[in-house]
């Protein structure tokens, strides 16, 4: 919310646990400049202590509303124009109870973004390593241990709490799909299951959202 950008070009998220390769900004700013873009993100590659070492791919084709309930990739992986910055600190300025109410501000980012028509480049190139302990907030999603976590943050009804959060940050509280999210019933699901290929980018997403909608829930 304070941060002063007037002599940079470009802003970057970090975590401190996790390894930039060495091009992950000259690769980053030379597609902001090269597409046009407001924003940028990419893939990683995960690591554990052991050795294992997992690529995470992120940049599937784009949905329409893929920004309600999910971000672009790692926030570690974002780097956008001075001017996005500027105007997303301007919204957390404010907003800064309601935005100050949601897990991860990487998503709300890329909702902000998307939500207000901003280029958001999903870029192929892997450029960062990103670090698994246990320790993790959400990980790598890997293996059966987080596929649980994962599920049972979904029966939990966090995922909609979370969705219908950002989208009032983010001016869209009366869209039909927050609506029904609230609402959750037996019409709302079957309406929320139909549409889930518009919610997630990835067909595996998709699936476990059309079980979630009809099964046990967000």
């Amino acid at each position: 919310r304070s941060a002063d950008f007037d002599n940079c070009d470009y802003v970057a998220l970090c975590d401190q646990d996790d390894i930039w390769m060495e091009h992950k900004l000259a690769r980053a700013c030379s597609e902001l400049r090269r597409t046009g873009a407001d924003a940028y993100s990419c893939n990683s590659l995960a690591f554990w202590p052991n050795g294992t070492q997992r690529h995470i791919k992120k940049n599937f084709p784009q949905r329409r509303l893929d920004f309600l309930f999910e971000g672009a990739s790692h926030g570690c992986t974002y780097v956008m124009t001075r001017q996005t910055a500027r105007r997303f600190t301007a919204l957390l300025n404010a907003h800064p109870v309601d935005t100050a109410r949601l897990d991860f501000h990487d998503w709300l980012i890329y909702a902000w973004a998307r939500a207000n028509g901003l280029h958001w480049l999903m870029d192929n190139a892997t450029t960062l390593r990103y670090r698994q302990s246990e320790t993790n907030v959400i990980g790598a999603n890997s293996g059966f241990a987080a596929v649980r976590s994962r599920l049972a943050r979904l029966s939990s009804g966090w995922l909609s709490s979370q969705a219908c959060r950002t989208a009032e940050c983010i001016g869209m509280a009366d869209h039909p799909v927050v609506t029904r999210l609230h609402r959750f019933n037996v019409t709302d699901r079957l309406r929320l299951a139909a549409g889930v290929r518009q919610f997630r980018r990835r067909p595996r997403d998709q699936l476990v959202l059309f079980i979630a909608c009809l099964t046990f829930g967000l």
